[in-house]
């Protein structure tokens, strides 16, 4: 047996990479604005076709309406629009069942995301006292473009310092203060949903139509409002109106390379086309003030393998809830906040 050198090797080798062309699909529920209590549906039915969910994108328009003489925040550090997510069959088989994706992305979107990749990602600027334009778009993540200062529009919700210059992810997208806004084009990839099969960078076919189906947040956990623009603190309320939706529609990525669906095609009617796919079980607790012990267990029936355990502590004081400290999942000792959680340990029984 001889061994050649990759350096050395000539011989020609066909390789067929995926090419992908995105198919508008339009709600079989209209939805023209989140409700302040949320609870709206949005259902798409995808084609039967070869498809990469990953590569797919959720596209439309949000607008805060006017709050008297207030500025409107808008939560961007995750997909704080969409409360659940799910992917099932015509038959009712549940292939994705997110609830609480809100705060799911929240707590996972960062470290899924290298800050070198985020750098490149478009960035939605909204109307801030720097650029009133509300230009660009959100697609889930993006950098501050700030400096570290505390006082900056579109900083950190509880207005202290910033890490790192321009490079921490950006917490909010302001509006103009008094005006319509922030007016946010969104066009966010599936991939931002990471270790669920929608998330997956993987052509896919399932040899009928699925459906996507998404809950909508309630608008209240999508925004909130403030009398200053250059500190969600001051003067923060809940935003007590509807948000304004426009232009709703899901782009499928849907494969154009003949050879990969062809082989696709033939391995599902063959019955040869498996593999496993990552499914996310999320619990919620709520906690009252003081010592909690919180017990939570996994086994079999949720799945071959735990890939890994997510625990994040979210604020929820009152007032606070729903306004600048809605996603505040952090435990350091900030800004007179105390931390949230003293003592975590795992084991398994």
């Amino acid at each position: 047996m001889s061994l050649v050198s990759q350096s050395l090797d000539y011989k020609s080798v066909d390789v067929s990479y995926p090419t992908y062309q995105l198919s508008k699909v339009t709600s079989q529920l209209p939805l023209s604005d989140i409700s302040v209590s949320g609870g709206n549906e949005s259902i798409f039915e995808l084609p039967p076709k070869v498809m990469n969910l990953g590569k797919s994108i959720l596209s439309f328009t949000a607008t805060v309406p006017k709050t008297g003489d207030l500025s409107s925040f808008f939560h961007a550090d995750g997909l704080s629009f969409i409360r659940q997510i799910q992917l099932y069959t015509r038959q009712g088989l549940f292939l994705a069942d997110i609830n609480a994706c809100n705060y799911y992305t929240k707590a996972v979107n960062r470290r899924s995301n290298k800050i070198s990749d985020v750098q490149s990602y478009d960035v939605a600027v909204g109307g801030d006292t720097a650029t009133t334009d509300n230009s660009g778009y959100f697609t889930g993540i993006q950098c501050s473009n700030i400096a570290v200062a505390a006082g900056n529009a579109g900083g950190r919700p509880d207005n202290t310092a910033a890490r790192t210059n321009f490079l921490e992810p950006a917490y909010t997208i302001i509006g103009v203060k008094a005006t319509e806004g922030p007016i946010i084009s969104v066009q966010v990839p599936l991939s931002r949903i990471v270790d669920s099969i929608v998330g997956m960078d993987k052509d896919q076919f399932f040899g009928e139509s699925v459906y996507l189906r998404i809950v909508w947040s309630p608008s209240v956990d999508i925004g909130f409002t403030a009398t200053e623009a250059n500190n969600p603190k001051t003067g923060d309320a809940l935003l007590a109106t509807p948000i304004t939706i426009d232009s709703l529609l899901f782009y499928g990525a849907i494969e154009q390379n003949q050879v990969i669906v062809q082989s696709l095609v033939d391995r599902f009617k063959s019955g040869t086309l498996s593999y496993n796919i990552p499914y996310i079980h999320m619990n919620t607790v709520s906690l009252a003030a003081g010592t909690n012990n919180i017990s939570t267990r996994y086994s079999a029936p949720f799945g071959h393998r735990l890939q890994r355990v997510i625990w994040c502590p979210f604020l929820n004081d009152g007032a606070a809830s729903g306004t600048y400290g809605k996603y505040d999942n952090s435990n350091m000792i900030v800004g007179g906040n105390a931390s949230k959680v003293s003592s975590f340990y795992i084991y398994y029984g």
